[in-house]
């Protein structure tokens, strides 16, 4: 959440994401009536929580994952679109209320048109935010250029980095590739125009023209990047040297906490 702690609705769409993503796959796979349930509720967390943005990503999201689920026949199709329809139903229901007053202030909500292209590509995460993947301060005293401070951090912590590396060095190839393909696309339509991946999303898919800050897409790449740490270090500590890799992460994680404590930004406070 580096650099985007003032906006709450961003906070809580981002903490429900690993949530969404466990839980629709825990249905896919088994649809009983408590995964049913489970993910009905926690898609409802996200659309009521989340800035809008991130509930109309992550219903492209699951529906791509839902396609990969399909083609590599880990699901019936037949089954699937059924308990698909109940789930949609279900979250639909839990959703009413919100949906209602939604409908209702349609007339006073700016955003239910369309963006114009300019407004919709502030707030991107520029080519050159890259370097904060590494270091959180990269890039503390640049000139923002048509984006927001809050939205040129992309640090996710050297732990989970460590752990990343070593999964697309060592992970199996499948799961590599995929999660390797979808970091990268999240992140090249979070650069926002100097690549043309947004603008496409802005001109031919559904809803994608209705919000801002393009580097909202960072936060599903960082997802997918946690999601890639977390294979590599579970890997990395069952290693046979478990006792020596334990070790080694804790003091890597020491280091991190040290440094990250002795980088100081500097508040800068305006006066009339």
């Amino acid at each position: 959440y580096i650099g985007n702690a003032q906006h709450l609705s961003w906070v809580i769409g981002t903490a429900w994401l690993p949530w969404t993503l466990l839980t629709f796959i825990c249905f896919a796979k088994r649809p009983a009536f408590k995964n049913l349930l489970s993910c009905s509720l926690v898609l409802n967390f996200m659309i009521t929580g989340a800035y809008p943005a991130i509930s109309i990503i992550s219903f492209y999201f699951l529906m791509a994952l839902a396609f990969y689920l399909l083609i590599t026949r880990q699901v019936e199709l037949k089954k699937f679109s059924f308990h698909s329809v109940v789930l949609l139903i279900t979250t639909m229901m839990l959703c009413s209320g919100f949906i209602f007053s939604i409908w209702q202030s349609l007339p006073f909500i700016e955003r239910s048109h369309s963006l114009s292209f300019s407004k919709a590509m502030f707030g991107n995460f520029p080519l050159r935010s890259f370097m904060t993947l590494i270091w959180p301060s990269a890039l503390l005293h640049t000139d923002t250029n048509g984006t927001d401070i809050s939205m040129m951090n992309g640090f996710f912590g050297w732990t989970i980095m460590l752990g990343a590396l070593y999964f697309f060095a060592f992970g199996k190839e499948r799961k590599k590739w995929l999660l390797a393909i979808g970091i990268l696309l999240f992140f090249l339509v979070a650069v926002g125009s100097e690549l043309p991946l947004r603008k496409w999303l802005f001109e031919f898919v559904p809803l994608m023209d209705r919000f801002r800050f393009p580097s909202v897409f960072r936060l599903f790449a960082l997802m997918l990047l946690f999601v890639a740490g977390s294979y590599g270090l579970t890997k990395f500590l069952d290693s046979q040297r478990r006792k020596h890799m334990r070790l080694l992460l804790i003091m890597f994680c020491m280091t991190e906490i040290y440094f990250n404590t002795k980088t100081q930004i500097p508040l800068t406070v305006v006066s009339d």
